[in-house]
């Protein structure tokens, strides 16, 4: 498996070659919620890493607060619209998001 990342000054993101639009989707929605969450929870000197999984079966992700800050996501969508008309994709990255906001908190 070949891997790409993109490098801002806010995210990271590590992605397998083949999912460049999606990644590029993820560092936006974290730049921007980054840039939104600022005055809440104050400067972050850590830059936010974010592995992206995509051989797995799990519709999920993490947020490990030990070591550098990271947010793992495993990309395989539910079997099952809970969520209406809202992307997969966008919903887990605003929903991990969260978690790496309750870890700087």
């Amino acid at each position: 498996m070949k891997w790409r990342q993109i490098d801002t000054d806010k995210v990271q993101v590590i992605y397998p070659v083949g999912l460049e639009h999606r990644a590029q989707r993820a560092a936006n929605i974290m730049h921007m919620l980054y840039d939104s969450s600022y005055y809440a929870l104050g400067k972050k000197d850590d830059k936010i890493t974010m592995i992206v999984q995509n051989q797995t079966t799990v519709s999920n992700g993490f947020v490990s607060p030990f070591g550098p800050i990271r947010t793992e996501f495993f990309t395989t969508p539910p079997q099952f619209s809970f969520l209406g008309n809202v992307e997969w994709w966008d919903a887990l990255t605003i929903h991990e998001y969260r978690h790496v906001e309750l870890v700087y908190n």
